[in-house]
């Protein structure tokens, strides 16, 4: 029976009508899904990664939420070696509504990032490497339609002991509900070196 009353609730806020969406984008809900990213080096030699990310935000109040994400990838194979890198952050951001379907949001907070090198040449390779650093971003999102979402912004992070002390990063992203609790997103982040693309899927909890 516990376990029953989970799967309704989760049941019900699937099947919701159109007129349940939110008026305005939502700060309480959990995704996650496939990453895939490119290390630029300004040569043929690009390094590729493969892998997945984690990502969660809870609103605390009126205009306070909090939210993280966590991403592990593993690079390409070259030379018998390869690189995996573990990336955190977690932070505070602050909501300043400019209508009912457009904030614009501010926020930072700690950033954790671990690099090792695995396979036969992984003795040749710079040392393995974890350390925190910190990170500060805005991001603009709007609801274009009830099911829809737009957003865009910027992050700069640093990293003391990451392969690249701090890296600056544009952002825009898309959230599609198919229900006003599932919806479908897709991110582009584009750094100084690393581009960096999503496709997931979220669930929301803060309708």
């Amino acid at each position: 029976m516990k376990a029953i009353k989970p799967l309704l609730m989760v049941t019900t806020l699937a099947v919701l009508p159109l007129s349940s969406f939110a008026e305005g984008p939502s700060y309480s809900y959990i995704e996650g899904g496939y990453l895939k990213a490119t290390q630029e080096n300004g040569s043929a030699d690009d390094f590729d990664f493969d892998g997945f990310t984690a990502a969660g935000s809870s609103k605390l109040g009126k205009n306070l939420y909090l939210f993280g994400d966590y991403r592990h990838l593993q690079s390409d194979t070259v030379a018998n070696t390869r690189l995996q890198t573990d990336t955190g952050r977690i932070g505070l951001g602050f909501i300043l509504p400019l209508h009912e379907r457009v904030n614009l949001t501010a926020g930072g907070g700690a950033a954790y990032a671990k690099y090792n090198y695995e396979g036969s040449g992984a003795g040749l390779t710079p040392d393995d490497s974890d350390d925190i650093g910190y990170f500060v971003q805005t991001i603009a999102r709007v609801q274009v339609l009830p099911a829809l979402e737009l957003n865009g912004g910027y992050r700069y992070e640093k990293v003391e002991k990451s392969l690249d002390d701090s890296e600056s990063t544009g952002l825009v992203g898309a959230a599609f509900h198919f229900t006003p609790a599932f919806a479908a997103v897709g991110n582009y982040e584009f750094g100084d070196d690393t581009n960096r693309y999503i496709l997931g899927a979220r669930f929301d909890f803060g309708l």
